[in-house]
């Protein structure tokens, strides 16, 4: 009759189980351009260049942070070998967009991560993906903080259970990112 229920339910079993190492040390340099703007507190010094506009925005603000709260920020680059990522109960990868250094933060290494997601004006917000990503925790950096440009600038979102939605929260601060 389910065709795929033992399919998923193995997948599911092992995004439970599977765990990641920090076995691969990051690359000397940033696998990018060169040229590229420099930043203060990018891991690398700088800007990568594949980022969209609201990425590009949450790089600018974690690097013009200036209360102590961000200590570095690195671009996770899906799918590369070193890259941080969470495994979904249905066995994909997730990877956030932002590692991010955090001064007072009490997880693994004062660590924090940061997904940059569309608006939702064209429903991919609301996809059954990100709903399965926004409820998933990294093991030792915990719950992944995400934003979107919203009409103020920067926002942060959160899910509204009841809804099953992705919304809007209140403004991007970097001091949010400390719990």
């Amino acid at each position: 009759m389910s065709p795929d229920a033992l399919k998923d339910a193995v997948k599911e079993a092992q995004g439970r189980r599977v765990t990641t190492t920090n076995d691969e040390p990051l690359p000397l340099a940033f696998p990018d351009l060169s040229d590229l703007p420099t930043a203060r507190r990018s891991a690398y010094g700088v800007f990568p260049s594949r980022m969209n506009g609201p990425e590009r925005k949450v790089a600018e603000l974690l690097d013009g942070d200036e209360s102590g709260t961000v200590l570095w920020w690195l671009r996770n680059v899906e799918n590369m070998t070193w890259a941080t990522r969470i495994i979904l109960p249905n066995g994909r990868q997730f990877f956030p967009d932002f590692v991010v250094g955090i001064h007072g933060r009490r997880t693994e290494d004062h660590i924090g991560l940061i997904e940059v997601k569309d608006d939702g004006t064209d429903g991919r917000l609301h996809a059954d993906l990100n709903l399965i990503k926004i409820r998933s925790r990294h093991r030792l950096y915990l719950d992944v903080k995400w934003t979107s440009e919203g009409d103020g600038g920067m926002e942060w979102l959160r899910l509204n259970e009841g809804l099953n939605r992705i919304q809007p929260d209140r403004p991007f601060s970097v001091q949010d990112l400390v719990t």
